[in-house]
């Protein structure tokens, strides 16, 4: 007989180790499936709104500022990712956004941030799900876009306006979000994702091989910089799909070089993509690029796959806010200690779904009374995306570096400058662009 017997502490611990190693693994994910997972994350509406942005900086200010906010942007990536090696107190643990805020101000020096650990977890997951709403709302608008002009197209002596459409389109939506397994999930969003890149391609096509417009005469600079800041944002922001990869792979020391490699890529299609389309149509770019193209057949082709992907990635956006919602809810059952009553459990499951209908019709009456695709990306980009992708991640790596270096040094100084600079810029900006953002919605509302 061993010293240990076989149902000691240390061989359970043991036991669960290595039967938590064999599940880490057998769920892991390679680098080509993290690759994969960082390109489904960032194509969406946001990059079909890019060349519009270029019109509200001007192409010279719009390119040097997209290259200078993909590099903050970059750098907030690599900031987390840091951060949550830092933070792990075992090889096994992982975090997701709200937590590793939690656990760096749990570990601050600071007893004023230590205080407030659980609030600013609260905050971000809040702020995430609100962002989320947000996405969803816009994806309400960019469909009934595209099916104005499919619609005015077969029917053009019928007047639509988008509002109309998103009021019948609050049932389609609907159905899509009652599939609650994350799995069938996945195959909407898969759909999605072919038919966006797609329509990608055949935007790219389209712009390279189609006569461009004289770029030099169009304008370097614009007064509605803000708004081109928050609709980069907008398009950008993959952020929270950093630390699931992380989670997930295999290797994890291997996912700063895969995100930098997958986001860069990305960030670089991008910046082409856009250069591209306000280069060929200029001034005359709309909200979306798709609802450009001249060629009628290709236009009406590109506004169905345009319709169909933002229609069967919706459910994916909707999971995040949802979870976040029925999270607080099943607290509160947990709470009463009466979640494992059937009747109880019954009487849940229906406040679940007269949840997923009020939401749901929410966001709807929301994308109704503000139709105003680009505006309402810019809006989402200055307020939520700005707070995730840049705010969060500077004010988490100064937390998180004062608590491994207590004491003051030339690299130290240089890295909270930075980060203050950095929050400081991105909240003038997303400030100036709220205000913009406004400005032009109520003009939008008095010309009618």
């Amino acid at each position: 007989m061993s010293d240990l017997e076989d149902n000691s502490p240390l061989v359970i611990s043991r036991k669960e180790e290595i039967e938590g190693n064999a599940a880490r693994k057998k769920d892991s994910i390679n680098w080509i499936q993290a690759l994969l997972h960082i390109f489904k994350a960032n194509v969406g509406t946001g990059v079909m709104a890019l060349p519009f942005a270029f019109k509200c900086s001007g192409w010279l200010l719009g390119s040097l500022a997209y290259i200078l906010i993909t590099c903050i942007a970059q750098i907030a990536i690599n900031q987390l990712l840091w951060c949550s090696g830092k933070s792990r107190r075992s090889e096994e643990e992982k975090f997701d956004y709200g937590k590793l805020i939690k656990v760096a101000c749990e570990n601050s020096r600071l007893l004023c941030v230590q205080k407030y650990a659980d609030l600013a977890k609260f905050l971000v997951n809040f702020i995430l799900a609100l962002t989320q709403y947000g996405f969803c709302t816009v994806y309400f608008v960019f469909v009934a876009a595209s099916l104005v002009k499919i619609f005015s197209y077969f029917h053009a002596n019928i007047p639509v306006t988008e509002s109309v459409i998103v009021i019948v389109l609050y049932i389609p939506f609907l159905l899509t979000v009652f599939a609650k397994k994350l799995k069938t999930i996945s195959y909407y969003s898969t759909i999605g994702v072919i038919s966006i890149s797609i329509s990608i391609v055949i935007i790219f096509n389209v712009t390279v091989r189609r006569p461009p417009t004289d770029i030099i005469r169009l304008p370097k600079a614009s007064d509605q910089f803000p708004i081109f800041f928050g609709n980069v944002l907008y398009a950008i922001e993959g952020i929270g799909v950093v630390l699931p990869v992380e989670n997930k792979m295999k290797t994890r020391k291997q996912c700063i070089i895969v995100t930098n490699i997958g986001f860069g890529l990305v960030f670089v299609l991008y910046f082409f993509f856009a250069f591209l389309g306000y280069n060929r149509y200029g001034n005359e770019i709309k909200d979306s690029v798709s609802l450009n193209l001249e060629d009628v057949m290709l236009g009406e082709i590109e506004n169905i796959l345009m319709a169909v992907a933002v229609f069967f990635s919706f459910p994916l956006q909707f999971y995040v806010p949802k979870s976040f919602l029925y999270q607080q809810l099943y607290d509160k059952f947990n709470a009463h200690q009466e979640l494992h009553n059937k009747e109880y459990r019954c009487t849940a499951d229906y406040w679940d779904d007269v949840l997923l209908i009020v939401n749901v019709a929410l966001i709807c009456i929301a994308a109704a009374s503000l139709p105003f695709l680009a505006l309402l990306m810019s809006f989402i980009g200055c307020i939520g995306c700005a707070l995730l992708a840049i705010i969060a991640p500077a004010f988490l790596h100064i937390i998180v570096f004062d608590s491994l270096h207590p004491q003051m040094s030339c690299r130290k100084f240089a890295i909270i400058a930075y980060n203050i600079i950095a929050i400081a810029l991105s909240m003038i900006l997303s400030g100036l662009g709220m205000v913009s953002v406004v400005n032009e919605i109520m003009k939008s509302f008095q010309h009618g």
